[in-house]
């Protein structure tokens, strides 16, 4: 007797393996997985280096200059950034926009300096490319992703995430 393969799983593996050959399918890192940052350039056109987060616990903060929903959370990401600066907490902000330019005018609009570097295919090949913005990324200081968040964090919990600096 033979049976028949519903049309749907064929439908489905021909899309899942279209979207691995093209690239689309970028898996990110799930909680506890161990993973190195890439070395990555600011648009202040200074380099984060590995050994700028080596032992220290690194945020990593997808968003977009036309995110409500960033927007608020930015203004959180700053403060963060300014009460971690003498700290062994890094703070990374990864820009999902097309535009330098237009996150440059961003930042300089809200009077944010928190370090942006723009989405790439370094740091696509570690995250992935989120799904939502805004998306953090907790990284300890000896590279366990801890915490993956999408969405908006309330300001309680978003300023908790200082707990991660490393002792």
């Amino acid at each position: 007797m033979k049976f028949a393969r519903p049309p749907f799983i064929t439908y489905t593996c021909v899309l899942v393996a279209g979207l691995a050959i093209t690239g689309l399918a970028q898996a990110q890192p799930n909680v506890g997985d161990k993973i190195t940052l890439p070395e990555v350039s600011l648009i202040t056109n200074e380099t984060l280096t590995a050994k700028n987060t080596q032992d220290k616990a690194t945020i990593i903060h997808y968003w977009a200059t036309w995110c409500p929903f960033c927007l608020k959370q930015n203004a959180n990401v700053q403060a963060l950034y300014e009460q971690s600066k003498n700290t062994d907490l890094q703070i990374l902000t990864v820009s999902t926009d097309d535009s330098t330019t237009e996150v440059e005018n961003y930042l300089t609009e809200h009077n944010y300096d928190f370090p942006v570097t723009m989405q790439s295919p370094e740091l696509d090949a570690v995250f992935g490319k989120p799904a939502t913005v805004p998306t953090i990324f907790v990284v300890t200081e000896d590279g366990e992703v801890a915490e993956i968040i999408p969405g908006l964090m309330s300001d309680k919990d978003f300023m908790k995430l200082i707990d991660y600096t490393p002792n």
